[in-house]
């Protein structure tokens, strides 16, 4: 009985047992190079993408400054023509008559000023 049906079966256990083993290491190995693919892929998006963004704020950084030293050459050479002069002066004015006017207020009602403080 051992030999017709024990053994046999067992035989047939253990080399379906092996062949599950083996199925399931030929999967790891299958996960550990899709792994490593996958890393690879990922290093060389990421490296792609650090140098675009790299000449990107280069490219960014050379045209705001050539931008910004044309645009203040332009605005030096306007401020000294005449009508940017008279409203630079009118400013000054207004702001000068301003500060005066709160000034009379304040010292002819000194008064008021210490009550509230």
């Amino acid at each position: 009985i051992v030999l017709k049906n024990i053994l046999p079966t067992m035989g047939t256990i253990l080399k379906v047992r092996a062949k599950k083993l083996t199925q399931g290491q030929d999967l790891i190995g299958n996960m550990e190079v899709e792994n490593n693919k996958i890393v690879v892929e990922y290093d060389n998006i990421l490296s792609t993408s650090l140098k675009e963004s790299g000449q990107l704020l280069q490219t960014t950084a050379v045209d705001s400054s050539t931008w910004v030293n044309e645009n203040l050459l332009s605005t030096i050479s306007t401020s000294t023509s005449r009508p940017v002069l008279s409203m630079n002066n009118l400013y000054v004015k207004s702001l000068g008559d301003i500060t005066a006017k709160k000034l009379y207020f304040v010292r002819s009602m000194p008064r008021l000023f210490l009550t509230f403080s």
